[in-house]
């Protein structure tokens, strides 16, 4: 994450400070194949993986 341009980084930590509140957002997708335990936020071109 530190390589991250700010504005980028500082929407990332929003959206993950969001997950304590709601942890599926709506824009949540589950992973496929061996990785399907695992979901996705799309936040600009970057995406964060959750458990």
């Amino acid at each position: 994450m530190d390589k991250l341009p700010l504005a980028i980084l500082k929407k990332v930590e929003i959206a993950i400070d969001n997950l304590s509140i709601e942890p599926r957002p709506s824009s949540c997708k589950k992973l496929k194949g061996s990785l399907e335990s695992l979901w996705r936020i799309r936040i600009g071109d970057y995406r964060v993986i959750i458990h």
